[in-house]
């Protein structure tokens, strides 16, 4: 599973070993991370100037879209943090969005089923809450499921296409969907 994980860049010396944990621990959890910018110079930085603040910005949106879950340490208040959050539940990203000691009243809502919010009070904790998070949101592991009703035309149209293909009506409607959205991947 592909993983976006941000934070602040504010005072980043004094969080870097609990970055670092996150990032270890996706990693630990057989995760990829979509863009380690923690093995990157601009861990290190603290001041950018308007066109990497643009090419940081264009990184995070992109890594965003290529990612399955977001996960935002948001114990420093940032409106970034916030605005990563919020894009990530936009493109109906799930989100764990982690606090040490307690939760920040400014991000987001709390009825959106795609936010789980962590609080730690510990490296052991965090590594708990991240490794949880990212095993109940591991869809490679599984097989989606779902169902479907269907009027009595359409079935009989999937029967009859799934008799003649020698195809299961599970793999017809894969393919449609796969052709219909243009990623033809197996």
């Amino acid at each position: 599973m592909n993983v976006h994980f941000s934070a602040p860049l504010q005072d980043i010396a004094q969080h870097l070993d609990k970055y670092q944990l996150i990032t270890s621990t996706i990693e630990k959890s057989g995760h990829a991370l979509v863009n380690n910018w923690l093995k990157g110079g601009k861990s290190k930085q603290t001041h950018f100037s308007d066109k990497e603040w643009g090419d940081i910005n264009s990184d995070t949106l992109a890594s965003i879209m290529a990612a399955d879950v977001i996960i935002i340490e948001a114990s420093t208040p940032s409106f970034s943090m916030g605005y990563i959050a919020a894009q990530a539940l936009a493109q109906k990203k799930p989100l764990l969005l982690l606090f040490e000691v307690r939760t920040q009243p400014y991000i987001l809502d709390t009825n959106n089923s795609l936010k789980r919010t962590g609080i730690y009070k510990s490296s052991r904790e965090l590594e708990q809450i991240v490794a949880a998070f990212l095993k109940d949101n591991d869809t490679d592991a599984k097989d989606l499921r779902f169902n479907m009703v269907l009027d009595r035309e359409s079935y009989n149209l999937l029967q009859w296409e799934s008799v003649h293909t020698g195809k299961t009506k599970a793999q017809i409607i894969r393919e449609m969907i796969k052709g219909h959205s243009g990623r033809n991947q197996a």
